[in-house]
């Protein structure tokens, strides 16, 4: 059976393998190829749901190979937070407008 491949560079190969054959083979395949050992370093999905290595291979399927990246340790959220707190809060609505469309700068004029 014939599958489409689509490694991290980019490339689009085609890839025949026995009927029957799991997707770990399409893995392995790529891995001997670039010369890598490990297969825990890749993720393995096909029309935008990964696979699992044991699933059958899907005759003419494109399977996508995504090499897992490392997690950071997180944090963004605390940065919002301290960012959140050293800006001063306006009190300032002059340049908002009303339901009419009028500046409030202007009505707050008209009243004076």
């Amino acid at each position: 059976m014939e599958v489409i491949v689509s490694s991290p560079t980019f490339s689009f190969s085609s890839w025949v393998f026995p009927d029957g054959s799991p997707v770990r083979e399409v893995l392995t395949r790529f891995l001997q190829q670039q010369g890598l050992s490990s297969s825990a370093d890749f993720y393995v999905h096909s029309n935008g749901r990964l696979s699992e290595l044991e699933d059958p291979l899907q005759a003419g399927a494109v399977y996508h190979l995504e090499p897992r990246l490392c997690g950071g340790k997180g944090g963004f959220g605390s940065m919002l937070r301290a960012l959140g707190a050293q800006i001063e809060k306006t009190t300032n609505r002059e340049a908002c407008r009303d339901l009419s469309g009028r500046r409030l700068r202007d009505v707050n004029h008209e009243k004076e």
